[in-house]
């Protein structure tokens, strides 16, 4: 893959097949209020504010759930990407232990 570099609160992600979770939830791939499920591929530093810097939630290799028109789609080598602020991410989806 390309190298880049996500700044601030910016994530990489790529779409995932819709698949049925150990807890049940089931994201299908259309709906009146269509999520994408997404692996978080890079993301960037944190978010930034007056008083200082927080951490981000998300980490390379999370699957996550975001709405279906949230952020800007690219294409690295040949592959479909979107970058999303990290504020677009509803959900992170835990494995079960």
């Amino acid at each position: 893959m390309s190298k880049l570099m996500m700044l601030r609160d910016q994530i990489l992600i790529k779409k995932v097949d819709a698949e049925r979770t150990s807890g049940g939830l089931f994201v299908p791939e259309t709906t009146d209020n269509p999520m994408d499920k997404a692996v978080v591929v890079a993301t960037g530093t944190a978010k930034f504010y007056s008083f200082g810097t927080v951490p981000l939630d998300t980490k390379v290799g999370d699957i996550v759930l975001v709405p279906n028109g949230a952020g800007f789609d690219v294409q690295l080598d040949g592959e479909d990407y979107k970058i999303v602020p990290e504020t677009s991410i509803l959900a992170i989806f835990k494995e079960d232990k």
